[in-house]
C-alpha cells in the first residue's frame, strides 16, 4: 500500500502576478507578504504558490510560508500553505528519479515553517509525515502520522499512512539522494520531532454562550441550567421582556444587554456576539437545552483549535408534546469568536457562508445534542410564532428579494401545511438559483430541491414523480430525496417500487452534511418506511422485524415503537408486552410514553395506565405522562383520580393548557361544575376560545335553556368533548353539550357532517344515517354525502344500494378516490 494524500480541489490556477512574471518566485512571495492585511492576499497566494511549485520557485516555499503566517486572516494564511504543499506533492509525483527527493525537502521545509508557530495542524502534520516517509525516514513519518490521528482521527489517508510507515519499519529501503538532499533531511526530522511535541489541543480556550431572548421565563431557567457549568460566561440579549426573563439570567451570572428590537433578529444576534469574550462561540435559543451531561464534552471540543465549528445533533420535536414526533438534523452552532463570524438575515438568520467551507478538514461533527422545543405545534400556536415568521420575511423578501428568502418563506408555508403556497416560493427560489451555473453548490440549494419534492407530493403527486427523478440527476447519492420517493410510492399504493426506495435509502445511509443536515432518511425513517409496505402488503412478520430492527438500533427514535405496538395490537394482541420487553432496550420515560400511547389509542386501557406509570416512574413529573395517565383516568370514568393526576402539571408548561382542558372535562362529569368553572377561568389566559366553550358547557348543565355562546375557533375541541363523551357512554350529557357545537358551527351542513362522522367512528348507524339524510334533502347531493349514504349501506350489507349511491359519488366527483375504492368493494359483493 502506497502513501496516499486526497486530492482536494484548490481554487484553480490563476495567471501568476506581474511581479513573478516580471522577476520570479523570489520577488513574488516578497510582493505577497506586503498584502498581508489585504483581502486579495488569498487569490494572489494561489497565485504565487503556483510559481513556488515549480523547479524554480523550490528555493521559496519556506519564504512561501513566512508570508502565510504574516496574513491576518489566518483561514487565508492556512489555506495558502496548504494549496502550497498539495502543488508541492503533485510537482513530485510528477517529477522524475533525480528530481522528487528536492520536491518532498522544500514541501517538508515549508511545512515546518508554519507548524512550528502552528503546530496543531493534523492535516498539514500528516502531509510533512508523507514529506519524511518518502525522504525514507519511516520513524518521524509514523510519529508525524500518529500525532495527527490523535489530534483529529479523521484527518484524510492518515491511518493508511501510518501503516504503510510501519510496513516500511518493519522492511527498511535503502535510500540514497544527492548530497543537497541529504544535508536537508537531518534538521527536517529535528524539527519535525518538535512539532510532534507541540502538536496538542489548547487547554486555556474559553467558550462564550450567546443567546437572544424576549418573554422565555417558561423555558429559559431549563436552558440555562444545562450549559452553565460547561461555558466561561453567559451572554444574553434581551430585545423588550415583560416578564421575569432579565431576572432569571441575572440569577444564573449571565451578562444581560438591553437591545431595542430592530425586527432582525441578526441584529439581536451580532449584538450578543460583540459583547462575548471567550475563543468559542456557542449559542442556543431559550426553547433549546443540552442533553444530560453532554456540555461536558465542550471543553474537548475547544481545544481543537485546528476547526472553524462544530455541528451538534438538535432533535426537533414536532409533536403536540415534547416526546411526540421529532426530527433530527446537525445544527452549526459551535465555532470560533472571530470579527468576520457574523449573522445575516431577519428571520432564518444565517452565518455558514461566511466559513472557509472549501476546508473540510475545518469542521466536524460532534456527539454532543441539542433538544428543541420550539416548534411544538402548541408552542407555535401559543407563541404566534409562525406567523410572525411569515411577516419578517415577507417584509424581508420584499425588501431582499433572493433565492433564501423563498426558502425561507415556502419552509414556513410548509410547516402550516399549504403546500400549495410553499411550493409556489420553492420554484421560484430554485428557478433564481438556477440562473447561476453553479448553483448545485449554493449551501441550502440540496434542502431546497428536497422540500420541493416535499411540497409537490402533497399538492401534484405525478409532478413530484417525475421531479425526484430529475433532481437525483442533479444529486444522485441525496438520501432525502429517494427517501421522498419511497413516502411517494407509498402514498400511491406501489408498493415494489416503495420497498425499492426505502431499500436503496438505507443503502445510501443518511446524506452528506454538504446535502443535507437531516437524519433519519438514510436510517430510522427509512427503515420504517420499509415496515410500513411489508405491513401494507400483509406482512406481519416482516413488518414487526424491521420495526424491531429500529427499535434496537435507533431507541432515540421512539415513534418506531408506536409503529411497532400498533402492529403487534392488530396480529399478535396477547403477546405484545412480552414482545416488547423481550426488545432488550432501555425503557427510558419517552420509550413507555410511546407505548402507553398505543395501548391508549387502541383502548387497551388498563395496559395504557400500567405504561404511563412505569413512563412516571423513571421521570415523576413528567408532564406529558401526566397527561396520558389523566386522559387515561377520564376514559376510565375516574374523575378524581384524573383531577389529582392533572393537577400535577405545572402552570406554564406547554402542556398546561391541556390539564385544565382534562380537569374541566372531568369536574362536569363528576357534577363538580364550580370547579369546572374555576379551571375554565385558568384557562383564559392561555386560551379564551377553549375557556369560552367549558363556560358554556357549564352553563349548560346548569340550564339546558341556557343560550351559550361559542367561538368558532372552539368547534374542533367541542366535537372531541362530544366525542369523549360518547366514547365513556355519558349520552346525556352528551345532548346537553350539543347546543355549544350548533353555536360554535352555525353552518348546518357541516354540523350534520360532523356529527354523522362522528357517529359512524362509534358504530351508531341509525344516527348517521339519520344525519346524512337530513343533509341530503335540506342540501341536496353532492359526492360527501352520497358517499356517506355508500357507506351506511355498505354496513348494513345493502350491496346493490351501496353501489347505486357509491355510482352516483364517483359519476359527481370523478377524483373521489375513498368512493372509487369502496365501490370496487361493494360491486364485487353486489354482483
Amino acid at each position: 500500500m502506497a502513501i496516499r494524500i486526497s486530492q482536494v480541489k484548490t481554487s484553480g490556477a490563476v495567471a501568476p502576478a506581474v511581479v513573478a512574471k516580471r522577476e520570479g518566485a523570489g520577488a513574488a512571495v516578497a510582493a505577497l507578504r506586503a498584502l498581508a492585511s489585504s483581502p486579495d492576499f488569498a487569490r494572489e497566494a494561489d497565485a504565487v504558490a503556483a510559481v513556488v511549485a515549480t523547479p524554480g520557485g523550490l528555493a521559496h516555499a519556506a519564504a512561501f510560508a513566512g508570508a502565510a503566517l504574516a496574513c491576518e486572516d489566518d483561514q487565508a494564511g492556512y489555506t495558502a500553505v496548504r494549496g502550497c504543499a498539495l502543488r508541492l506533492l503533485e510537482l513530485a509525483a510528477a517529477s522524475d528519479d533525480r528530481s522528487w527527493p528536492a520536491v518532498f525537502a522544500a514541501a517538508g521545509e515549508l511545512l515546518c515553517v508554519y507548524l512550528e508557530e502552528r503546530p496543531a495542524e493534523p492535516l498539514l502534520v500528516n502531509f510533512l509525515g508523507v514529506c519524511l516517509h518518502e525522504l525514507n525516514e519511516p520513524a518521524a513519518a509514523r510519529r508525524l502520522f500518529r500525532r495527527a490521528l490523535a489530534l483529529a482521527p479523521d484527518t484524510p489517508d492518515a491511518e493508511g499512512n501510518l501503516a504503510e510507515a510501519e510496513r516500511r519499519l518493519r522492511h527498511p529501503l535503502e535510500a540514497r539522494f544527492a548530497p543537497g538532499v541529504n544535508a536537508r533531511i537531518r534538521p527536517l526530522r529535528q524539527r519535525a520531532e518538535r512539532i510532534v511535541s507541540m502538536a496538542r489541543p489548547a487547554e486555556t480556550a474559553r467558550i462564550s454562550l450567546c443567546m437572544i431572548v424576549k418573554d422565555e421565563e417558561e423555558l429559559l431557567p431549563a436552558c440555562l441550567d444545562s450549559v452553565r457549568e460547561h461555558v466561561d460566561e453567559l451572554i444574553v440579549v434581551d430585545t423588550g421582556s415583560t416578564d421575569r426573563t432579565r431576572e432569571i439570567a441575572s440569577e444564573r451570572g449571565a451578562t444581560v444587554i438591553d437591545f431595542a428590537w430592530t425586527g432582525s433578529f441578526s441584529d439581536a444576534r451580532n449584538v450578543s456576539l460583540e459583547h462575548a469574550t471567550g475563543d468559542w462561540i456557542l449559542y442556543l435559543d431559550a426553547d433549546e437545552q443540552l442533553v444530560g451531561d453532554d456540555g461536558a464534552r465542550l471543553r474537548a471540543l475547544a481545544g481543537q483549535t485546528w476547526r472553524e465549528g462544530f455541528y451538534l445533533n438538535e432533535r426537533n420535536f414536532t409533536g403536540s408534546e415534547e416526546l411526540g414526533s421529532s426530527t433530527s438534523h446537525l445544527a452549526f452552532r459551535l465555532f470560533r469568536n472571530r470579527r468576520r463570524y457574523r449573522f445575516e438575515g431577519i428571520v432564518h438568520e444565517q452565518k455558514i457562508h461566511l466559513f472557509p467551507l472549501h476546508l473540510p478538514e475545518r469542521f466536524a461533527v460532534c456527539d454532543v445534542r441539542i433538544n428543541h422545543y420550539g416548534y411544538l405545534k402548541q408552542r407555535m400556536i401559543d407563541r404566534g410564532k409562525s406567523r410572525r415568521n411569515r411577516e419578517l420575511l415577507e417584509r424581508e423578501a420584499r425588501e431582499h428579494p433572493s433565492p433564501f428568502n423563498d426558502f425561507n418563506l415556502g419552509s414556513e408555508y410548509s410547516w402550516l401545511g399549504d403546500y400549495a403556497t410553499a411550493r409556489r416560493h420553492y420554484e421560484r427560489g430554485l428557478a433564481a438559483l438556477q440562473r447561476d451555473p453553479g448553483w448545485r453548490n449554493s449551501q441550502f440549494a440540496p434542502m431546497l430541491v428536497v422540500r420541493l419534492a416535499e411540497a409537490l407530493r402533497a399538492t401534484e403527486p405525478d409532478a413530484a414523480r417525475s421531479y425526484i427523478e430529475e433532481a437525483l440527476g442533479w444529486y444522485p447519492d441525496h438520501t432525502e430525496l429517494v427517501f421522498e420517493r419511497g413516502v411517494l410510492e407509498l402514498d400511491a399504493g406501489r408498493l415494489d417500487d416503495a420497498e425499492q426506495a426505502f431499500r436503496r435509502a438505507l443503502e445510501l445511509g443518511d446524506a452528506e452534511l454538504r446535502l443535507s443536515p437531516v437524519t433519519g432518511p438514510g436510517t430510522f425513517l427509512a427503515l420504517c418506511g420499509l415496515g410500513h409496505v411489508q405491513r401494507r402488503r400483509g406482512e406481519p412478520d416482516e413488518a414487526a422485524g424491521s420495526f424491531e430492527r429500529c427499535v434496537r438500533e435507533w431507541p432515540e427514535y421512539s415513534p418506531a415503537l408506536l409503529d411497532l405496538v400498533n402492529l403487534l395490537l392488530e396480529h399478535d394482541p396477547d403477546r405484545v408486552e412480552e414482545r416488547l420487553l423481550a426488545l432488550g432496550v432501555e425503557w427510558t420515560s419517552a420509550a413507555c410514553l410511546f407505548v402507553a400511547t398505543a395501548f391508549y389509542e387502541r383502548r387497551r386501557l388498563e395496559q395504557a395506565e400500567s405504561w404511563f406509570r412505569r413512563a412516571l416512574e423513571r421521570a415523576p413529573g413528567h408532564a406529558p405522562s401526566l397527561v396520558g395517565l389523566g386522559e387515561t383516568h377520564l376514559s376510565l370514568r375516574r374523575w378524581d383520580d384524573a383531577e389529582e393526576v392533572l393537577a400535577r402539571v405545572p402552570d406554564g408548561h406547554p402542556l398546561a393548557p391541556a390539564a385544565l382542558r382534562g380537569r374541566s372535562f372531568a369536574a362536569v362529569c363528576a357534577g363538580n361544575l364550580s370547579a369546572a368553572e374555576k379551571h375554565a377561568n385558568a384557562l383564559a389566559g392561555s386560551a379564551p376560545d377553549e375557556a369560552l366553550l367549558y363556560r358554556a358547557w357549564v352553563a349548560l348543565e346548569r340550564d339546558a335553556a341556557a343560550r351559550p355562546d361559542v367561538p368558532a375557533a372552539a368547534a374542533v375541541l367541542c366535537l372531541t368533548n362530544l366525542e369523549a363523551l360518547v366514547r365513556i357512554e355519558e349520552f346525556e350529557r352528551f345532548e346537553r353539550l350539543l347546543p355549544a357545537f350548533e353555536a360554535a358551527v352555525p353552518d348546518e351542513r357541516a354540523r350534520r357532517v360532523a356529527l354523522a362522522r362522528l357517529y359512524e367512528r362509534h358504530d351508531f348507524d341509525a344516527l348517521a344515517l339519520e344525519e346524512w339524510h337530513a343533509v341530503l334533502e335540506r342540501f341536496g347531493p353532492d359526492a360527501e354525502v352520497l358517499y356517506g349514504l355508500g357507506r351506511a349501506a355498505t354496513r348494513q350489507e345493502l350491496w346493490s344500494h351501496a353501489a347505486e349511491l357509491l355510482e352516483g359519488a364517483v359519476e359527481l366527483d370523478a377524483g373521489h378516490v375513498q368512493a372509487r375504492e369502496l365501490l370496487a368493494l361493494v360491486a364485487q359483493r353486489a354482483a
